[in-house]
């Protein structure tokens, strides 16, 4: 994929910019969604059903995909797969040390239990769980979704290697939602993280950002931005 695409998040029903937008299901009536990628994170077959009658243009699911394996590749066959992503917030696995008494016999070494950089999924309210994220939206893939969407939480420089893994594993269907819309962190998604499509925040002028990180990005490999 060449180029940069943007999306942004939507608060309280507004409706203003063009290109794809992202909203959250707050339990609103679902015409109220219409026209929005919805993130629905504990939706089931029939909120999913309401929400896409009443023309939401996709559901992503978060925490109810996790606790059934079947609610995915269900919602594809049923709707398309298009119409239906998922949403995986996440955070860096915490680095742990622990003794390793396997690679040698005569005695135990002390070794680091998450050496490289990845992420875990978070449910809805923050808490995490021990999914492996990359291996989440691969399964998620397989059963046909369009959209892996993946919120990072308290981003940092460490997770650029889980971004670019993520990038490489989900391609086409992954979007980037870091909170910021500032130049210079979008470049280093972009640049290092391998990044090719960001959500911004709500109430940010993506046609300024879009222009913002061209210029950027032109100063160090000419790549150009197309919406």
């Amino acid at each position: 994929m060449t180029g940069y695409d943007f999306a942004a998040w939507i608060d309280g029903g507004e409706k203003a910019c063009e290109g794809r937008r992202f909203a959250h299901d707050r339990g609103e009536p679902a015409d109220a969604l219409s026209g929005l990628c919805v993130v629905s994170p504990r939706a089931d077959e029939r909120r999913i059903g309401e929400l896409l009658a009443a023309g939401v243009e996709q559901v992503l699911l978060g925490e109810s995909a996790l606790q059934d394996g079947t609610l995915v590749a269900g919602a594809v066959a049923r709707h398309g797969a298009e119409r239906i992503g998922v949403w995986l917030p996440v955070r860096r696995a915490a680095v742990s040390w622990g003794f390793d008494t396997t690679s040698n016999a005569d005695f135990s070494v002390v070794a680091v239990t998450n050496p490289v950089p990845r992420w875990v999924v978070l449910l809805a309210d923050g808490s995490p769980t021990d999914v492996d994220a990359q291996w989440w939206a691969g399964q998620m893939i397989a059963a046909g979704c369009a959209t892996v969407l993946v919120s990072v939480a308290a981003p940092e420089d460490d997770d650029l290697l889980a971004c670019a893994e993520m990038a490489e594993a989900a391609g086409e269907r992954y979007w980037l939602d870091t909170g910021s819309s500032d130049v210079e962190e979008l470049r280093f998604w972009t640049r290092y993280g391998q990044a090719r499509r960001l959500v911004l925040p709500a109430g940010c002028d993506m046609d300024a950002a879009k222009a913002a990180l061209e210029r950027r990005l032109a100063r160090d490999e000419g790549v150009s931005c197309s919406g």
